[in-house]
């Protein structure tokens, strides 16, 4: 927002399952958002227009464009130039990032770049959040369906070193999952079997 000499600003993402634009993120507005909305369909308001169209989109005055749906909330903050740029991560629209300023025809074409770039960078960021979380997620399905196996399940990584011990491991190696997450499974081999390993 600084950077831009805005005044507010949003990130949208888009959920693939609804086909909804969603508010996820926001700057420079403390309030109560009242009848404001912060949902919208993928066909609606300018947020709409920038996932479909994969485009930036700047308008000068919003509260003299009747496309513009926020109109109380606009009035209410004296919001009126609107910048906003598509989020993309591998060639796919994830989402949008908005700016906006108390002044009318605020933007120009340096400001369309930056926030380009910072909608480069942020949806890298969000992607690789989103990736974490998967990650997370799949590592507490493989706990909750081996974890407590008495049968040892060890997995390692393409170098050899364990990613995974469950309580199975434990009890008949003697180490507990500390002991061994990066190690090299030579530590539970004997070593008159490393070579053929």
């Amino acid at each position: 927002v600084y950077l831009l000499k805005g005044d507010h600003s949003r990130i949208f993402l888009l959920d693939e399952l609804s086909e909804m634009i969603v508010l996820k993120a926001s700057f420079g507005d403390q309030s109560d958002p009242g009848d404001r909305k912060d949902t919208f369909r993928i066909d609606e308001g300018f947020i709409g227009k920038i996932v479909q169209s994969g485009e930036e989109v700047l308008i000068g005055d919003v509260q003299e464009d009747p496309a513009w749906i926020n109109v109380r909330w606009a009035k209410e903050w004296d919001l009126h130039t609107y910048l906003g740029q598509p989020l993309r991560r591998g060639g796919k629209i994830i989402g949008a990032i908005v700016c906006l300023s108390k002044n009318r025809d605020a933007f120009e074409q340096e400001d369309s770049i930056l926030l380009n770039a910072l909608a480069s960078q942020a949806a890298t960021s969000i992607e690789n959040a989103r990736l974490h979380e998967e990650a997370q997620r799949s590592r507490n399905f493989l706990e909750s369906v081996v974890g407590d196996s008495a049968d040892p399940i060890i997995i390692v990584d393409p170098e050899r070193r364990i990613t995974y011990w469950n309580s199975g491991a434990e009890a008949l190696y003697g180490y507990t999952e500390a002991e061994v997450i990066d190690r090299h499974v030579n530590l539970i081999v004997p070593e008159e079997l490393r070579e053929t390993t």
